[in-house]
């Protein structure tokens, strides 16, 4: 990146780099306030150790996307989109997470934290800092146009899954969901027609 980088310590990828304008949609309320949203909603009333939140899932899925998209030699415009979907990908998320979304749905069956969060972005600082890339990051997240990077940030292997499944494993202190990531990042490819992405043959153990 060109721009003036932090580093973020995590406990699943060792550091995660966060440019200037991603550090800037971090320190927005809307973004401080996944803080407050447990990943697991209820379940640390069994696993007491997952207690971890949205904010630092939104954070490992940010981690994820863009080695993705580096695999995936995307241009560096295209990463920039991808990384910022990929971070506001839960902003939308309410009180205990999809538990409240539940609730939620009784209410209005045409709401979910995805259309949340494209209300949020619009409305609040995120799109002064997203500024002419607000449009092209809602379309990712609302899956309006099929691409690539949409792929990337919601697909059956999109970098959300694979964060969450090793975090919340990690945190549970269950090996389910730990799989060779590593092994993954570096057998995905793009379909012939770009849109999508796969996986190498010799990845699927993986």
């Amino acid at each position: 990146m060109s721009e003036e980088t932090k580093i973020i310590r995590d406990p699943l990828y060792g550091y995660i780099e966060i440019s200037g304008k991603e550090l800037e949609l971090l320190d927005t309320l809307p973004m401080q306030r996944l803080r407050r949203i447990k990943q697991l909603a209820l379940a640390e009333l069994v696993y007491p150790s997952a207690c971890h939140t949205r904010f630092e899932h939104s954070l490992g899925t940010l981690y994820v996307a863009g080695s993705m998209a580096e695999k995936l030699r995307l241009s560096s415009e295209e990463k920039k989109i991808t990384r910022y979907a990929a971070l506001l990908h839960d902003v939308g998320h309410g009180p205990f997470s999809h538990v409240f979304e539940n609730i939620l749905s009784l209410v209005n069956p045409e709401v979910d934290h995805t259309k949340i969060a494209t209300d949020i972005i619009r409305k609040t600082e995120l799109s002064d800092i997203l500024e002419e890339k607000t449009d092209q990051v809602i379309k990712v997240l609302d899956g309006s146009e099929e691409t690539i990077i949409r792929t990337i940030i919601s697909s059956q292997l999109d970098a959300d899954k694979l964060d969450y499944l090793r975090r919340d494993s990690y945190h549970i202190g269950v090996a389910y969901g730990w799989f060779d990531f590593e092994r993954i990042i570096h057998m995905i490819k793009r379909s012939k027609d770009g849109k999508y992405l796969v996986v190498k043959e010799k990845g699927i153990d993986a």
